[in-house]
C-alpha cells in the first residue's frame, strides 16, 4: 500500500482527497460491510466479537466509536472524516441507526440524509 501511494497519479490524488472540504460518504452495518469487501471468515468473527456495529473508510467501530478493526485501504481515511468542514452522511434501513450513532461518536459535524424510518430508529436510541 505505501509504494502503491507513492505512484505519483495516485499520491496526486491521495493529495487532493486531503485537501478536501465537503465529504460525501455512506455508512454500512458492520456484519454486511464484512461480507461486502469478502473478507475471510475468520476475520468476519473477529470484527464482530470485538462488538463492530459499522464501518466507514474501512474502520469498523464499536458503539461507542471506537475502532475495533482497520483494514489497509488507500484514500479517504479516518483523519479526513474528522477534519472536513462538511460532511454528509448517507444511508437507508433502520438496521443501520446503530452505526451512524457510532460514528457520530467520531465526529460530531456531520449532515444526514437518510429515509424517514431511519430517522425515527436514530431517535429512539
Amino acid at each position: 500500500m505505501k509504494t502503491l501511494s507513492q505512484e505519483p497519479e495516485i499520491k496526486n490524488t491521495l493529495d487532493y482527497i486531503q485537501k478536501t472540504n465537503v465529504l460525501v460518504f455512506a455508512i454500512g452495518k458492520a456484519s454486511e460491510m464484512t461480507k461486502r469487501r469478502k473478507l475471510p471468515e475468520d476475520k468476519v468473527d473477529e470484527i464482530i466479537s470485538k462488538g463492530a456495529v459499522g464501518e466507514a473508510f474501512g474502520h469498523y467501530f464499536n458503539e461507542k466509536g471506537e475502532i475495533v478493526y482497520k483494514l489497509n485501504t488507500a484514500g479517504i481515511d479516518l483523519e479526513t472524516f474528522k477534519n472536513v468542514e462538511e460532511s454528509i452522511a448517507i444511508f437507508a434501513g433502520k438496521r443501520k441507526a446503530n452505526a451512524l450513532i457510532a460514528l457520530s461518536n467520531v465526529n460530531k459535524n456531520i449532515v444526514l440524509v437518510t429515509d424517514e424510518e431511519s430517522a425515527k430508529a436514530i431517535l429512539e436510541q
